[in-house]
């Protein structure tokens, strides 16, 4: 992706979200340099701790990409495997921390009665 002049529409959209999930700014020449160095992305990515991001970057994340028609996976694919890959992670990443923020105080009650 990073050797890409002018990208897709769809590449940037989909990496434009993980910028926000990771507190990074948005848009191609910030994309690319991020992408400069792809070990260190990788290990953003892998080191991500969704239990850390705010409500506030999870709100902006849900409600300008992921919940948009066009941040579809397999629309991704067509275009750019990494692309469909991190689309996927994002969604992934998003449902989890949903899941978790509801599964969380009932495991504080749980905690509480034993």
């Amino acid at each position: 992706m990073k050797a890409t002049a002018v990208p897709n529409e769809k590449v940037v959209f989909i990496m434009d979200c993980v910028m926000v999930m990771l507190k990074c700014d948005t848009g191609w020449p910030s994309i690319k340099k991020q992408l400069g160095d792809v070990n260190a992305f990788m290990k953003s990515l892998q080191e991500f701790d969704v239990e850390k991001v705010s409500d506030k970057v999870w709100k902006k994340a849900r409600d300008t990409y992921i919940s948009k028609p066009n941040f579809d996976p397999e629309a991704a694919k067509a275009v750019s495997l990494p692309a469909y890959a991190l689309c996927k992670w994002a969604i992934a990443c998003s449902k989890y921390a949903e899941v978790t923020k509801k599964v969380a105080p009932k495991k504080a009650k749980l905690a509480e009665v034993q």
